[in-house]
């Protein structure tokens, strides 16, 4: 008999019987497997809500990048924030920056961000070697 087998039949004898249903050792059981199910549910919604901090966050120093070199009038600003408040990609984000750092004007960026793969050619000395 196999463990799944063997899962099921006893299963289904407690469930028959009322066997063990309400005993101090099943309800400590619970309790330990609740307990262990919050304790996975708040570590993966901090994580969750870490990672969607740092998108949070990589969009708004995008738009102040964008609003310190072109000063786009509102509602072109509101555009982009818009276009912006879908892109979930870290990467992509990461792009977008660099693209807004090097864009010579915003339709340059604008271009960029319509199509992420063509970030413009860096110009002068790399931060990074």
């Amino acid at each position: 008999m196999t463990d799944p087998e063997m899962i099921d039949m006893i299963e289904r004898m407690i469930a028959k019987d009322n066997l063990l249903l309400d005993t101090p050792y099943i309800r400590k059981w619970r309790e330990e497997g609740r307990k262990e199910g919050r304790d996975e549910g708040r570590e993966e919604g901090r994580d969750e809500g870490i990672k969607e901090g740092l998108l949070i966050t990589r969009r708004r120093t995008l738009l102040e990048v964008l609003a310190s070199r072109f000063e786009p009038a509102l509602p072109l600003y509101q555009e982009i924030e818009d276009g912006l408040s879908t892109v979930s990609n870290e990467k992509m984000l990461k792009s977008l920056l660099i693209a807004a750092v090097q864009s010579e004007d915003l339709a340059a960026f604008q271009s960029v961000m319509g199509n992420p793969k063509r970030v413009p050619k860096k110009r002068g000395h790399r931060l990074n070697k």
